[in-house]
């Protein structure tokens, strides 16, 4: 296992059917398969995937004292070669300048990989080491192999899409159209809706790109955001909402994406497939103001169920009679107020979400509570007051008791 705390579990039912598929996909003639891994869903990802001995690399470049950047970014994974010989713990330790693309830089990397390229075939590898399209009938096993070990290390974490083409897909071309999708465009308006960076991340958006990002007063419409595309629930959000050029775009030199998302985007295994017969549009991917407002309603929806679900546990049993119709209307209610409030986090939400119930709507009109989140006195954030609204509500239960 390359996980320890995955010690003894079985792989869940969307992380089996999900390893059947792209299992099925490999032993395909020709098939080529990736995946891109999130970073920020575990402590030191480039040490499992070095313990689970596939290739991998950062899709973030390493540039000064950013490596917590590079860690937490995404992660492309080759499933037809091994890890490289190595310490991971020595990639912070070198700085080596990942994505530097001087002459210099670029000429070294072509030697290195050609030199590497040169090695695997001497030794018998059709593929170069991954890096050639090649018959790869003899490593099918291997691949699963290695499918099964990443499959596991990502269950029930929202954290891998796998990217499948044919045997014209290399590593360095994928890498290439990653690196190219890490920033993307949205109108300026709508720039918060993208999950979960905006232009306000300025050093990630550096590490993601290939030049210095372009700030929103540089732009006349569109504001550079950083795409998650490693993140299924960004990916479950996006993908439908995408025109033909759009997708085309996105999926670049690959035919299919697979991915599990969390059940409060849909569940399973989700299978896309790149539009035939569609030209990609040259430049950057820009998403519309239509596919960021039902990325926007699909979020919203998503955090209500969750925090419909939350409620449901929490609630006494007189409160808990509503059927999920009411009871989303009353937590939408609530989320519309404490929003109001500038009310953010997650946490915060549901608890005046429980309190908006409690009271059957009153916490909304007490001039008390509104005069309390809006006084411009207290150093708290709006978040952390209704903690404490919260923590007076049960010390007045309790004296009362």
């Amino acid at each position: 296992m390359t996980d320890s705390a995955r010690e003894g579990k079985p792989l869940s039912t969307e992380g089996q059917a999900l390893l059947t598929r792209l299992s099925a996909l490999v032993s395909e003639p020709g098939r080529r398969i990736f995946a891109v891994m999130d970073g920020a869903r575990f402590e030191n990802l480039a040490a499992l995937l070095h313990h689970a001995d596939v290739s991998f690399r950062p899709l973030y470049r390493h540039t000064g004292d950013n490596f917590s950047v590079v860690q937490g970014g995404p992660w492309m994974v080759d499933f037809s070669g091994a890890a490289v010989a190595g310490d991971p713990a020595d990639f912070a330790a070198e700085g080596d300048d990942i994505g530097d693309d001087t002459d210099e830089a670029l000429q070294a990397r072509a030697n290195a990989f050609a030199a590497s390229m040169r090695a695997a075939l001497d030794a018998g590898d059709p593929t170069g080491g991954g890096m050639l399209a090649g018959d790869q009938t003899v490593q099918i096993d291997d691949i699963i192999a290695r499918l099964r070990l990443i499959v596991e290390l990502a269950d029930g974490k929202s954290a891998a899409v796998f990217w499948i083409g044919d045997e014209t897909l290399t590593s360095e071309t994928l890498y290439r159209h990653l690196r190219g999708i890490n920033r993307i465009f949205v109108p300026q308006q709508r720039a918060a809706a993208i999950p979960e960076k905006t232009g306000e991340d300025y050093p990630e958006l550096a590490a993601a790109g290939e030049e210095e990002p372009v700030r929103a007063q540089d732009t006349d419409a569109y504001e550079m955001v950083i795409f998650r595309h490693a993140d299924p629930n960004v990916m479950m959000q996006i993908l439908p909402t995408l025109d033909g050029g759009q997708a085309a775009r996105l999926f670049g030199p690959a035919d299919l994406m697979f991915f599990a998302p969390d059940a409060i985007f849909g569940g399973g295994v989700k299978r896309a497939r790149r539009p035939e017969d569609v030209l990609a549009p040259n430049g950057s991917l820009r998403f519309s103001g239509e596919t960021v407002g039902a990325v926007t309603s699909a979020r919203q929806l998503a955090e209500r169920r969750r925090i419909a679900a939350y409620l449901r546990k929490v609630l006494p049993e007189a409160q808990n009679h509503q059927s999920d119709d009411v009871l989303h209307a009353d937590v939408q209610r609530a989320l519309s107020s404490a929003r109001g409030y500038g009310v953010t986090r997650h946490d915060a939400l549901c608890r005046w979400s429980y309190l908006h119930v409690m009271s059957n709507g009153a916490i909304n009109d007490d001039p008390k509570i509104r005069q309390f989140m809006t006084s411009e006195k207290s150093h708290h954030t709006p978040d952390h007051r209704v903690r404490q609204i919260l923590q007076a509500v049960i010390h007045g239960v309790k004296a009362q008791a």
